[in-house]
């Protein structure tokens, strides 16, 4: 569903947290050398610091043209909390500002806020948090959106008030209204092109990202900066490729040179065993190929011989068969034995 009055549901919003914390935290260090403030000695430094400090708050958030009633004092008193060792509060008013639902009356009058993040102001908080990441340092925020093609399965209006959000989105980020923000969708073909329960049912979303097939019919060239993309299958050398990254991102969070086992060789072996025990059809099975890759990895750094791990079981093969053929052709997630 793409519910634009949920930004975060993450209960802990530890991402979120963070970057707030950055932000005030800057604030305060620059409020303290401009006006030459020592609250920790003075409690009269202390009152001031926290009034300029909602009044920068203010301004920051005023300069994101978000006016919703509310957002500032939500951030004052996330702050307001972890100064005073308030764990509580703050946590409530950092889950107002990600559009927590469960926040109750009790809790909005202790952050002082009335209402809820919904699809009314949802932009508006999202304009104050790019402005608030670029204030902390970061390029960006990138939101990624899996399984668009779920809200098929909706009813009539819910879904076209979810393509309605999409088209209102594109038009955002196509009149530079979201600097900053870049935001990846992913569906199936049927959610493009279905007769039925589709994005064709909305004729203003439908005209904005033009698919594919009909754009090259039109001779539109830069495939890149059009607004829908479509992937290929992977093909083997794609996958071979794909995987070396993959070795060498494991290399680098877990702090060792995966490269001394899992060689180039290795990797095209890997490959090799997986098309020939599927006949082929590699290209449709890239996440649990490269599910089981990361276990290879996993093992070979703890030790463990691997080279054993090149022999897929042909019952392997057909349980996995089976389960893409019940679910129409797509791959899901399951164990393999190898």
């Amino acid at each position: 569903m793409i519910g634009m009055w949920v930004l975060f549901d993450a209960y802990e919003y530890s991402a979120i947290r963070q970057i707030f914390q950055e932000w005030l935290s800057k604030e305060k260090k620059d409020i303290l050398l401009k006006y030459d403030l020592d609250p920790d000695e003075n409690e009269e430094d202390e009152i001031r610091l926290m009034e300029l400090l909602e009044q920068k708050i203010s301004d920051e958030i005023a300069k994101a043209n978000a006016t919703t009633p509310g957002i500032v004092q939500a951030f004052y008193s996330f702050y307001k909390g972890l100064m005073d060792g308030d764990r509580q509060l703050s946590d409530w008013a950092l889950g107002w500002i990600s559009g927590d639902t469960s926040i109750d009356r009790q809790a909005k009058s202790k952050i002082g806020v009335t209402g809820k993040v919904d699809k009314t102001n949802a932009f508006e908080f999202l304009l104050a948090l790019l402005h608030i990441l670029k204030l902390s340092g970061y390029k960006g925020l990138l939101i990624i959106i899996d399984e668009v093609e779920t809200v098929r399965k909706e009813r009539k209006d819910i879904r076209y008030q979810a393509f309605e959000n999409l088209r209102f989105l594109i038009d955002m980020v196509s009149k530079d209204r979201l600097k900053g923000c870049y935001m990846l969708f992913t569906g199936t073909d049927d959610l493009i092109e279905n007769e039925d329960r589709s994005i064709k049912e909305h004729d203003a979303l439908y005209s904005r990202i033009k698919p594919l097939s009909l754009q090259k019919n039109e001779s539109v060239s830069g495939v890149l900066s059009t607004p829908l993309m479509k992937l290929n299958r992977f093909s083997t050398e794609q996958l071979i490729e794909v995987s070396y990254k993959v070795r060498e991102i494991h290399g680098m969070v877990h702090k060792w040179i995966p490269e001394t086992v899992i060689d180039d060789t290795f990797i095209k072996q890997y490959v090799e065993s997986f098309t020939v025990a599927f006949e082929q059809e590699i290209t449709v099975l890239p996440r649990t190929f490269l599910r089981e890759f990361i276990f290879v990895l996993d093992a070979a750094k703890e030790g463990n011989d691997v080279h054993s791990l090149l022999n897929i079981s042909p019952s392997t093969v057909e349980r996995i068969k089976h389960n893409i053929e019940v679910a129409g052709g797509r791959e899901t997630a399951v164990d393999v034995e190898l």
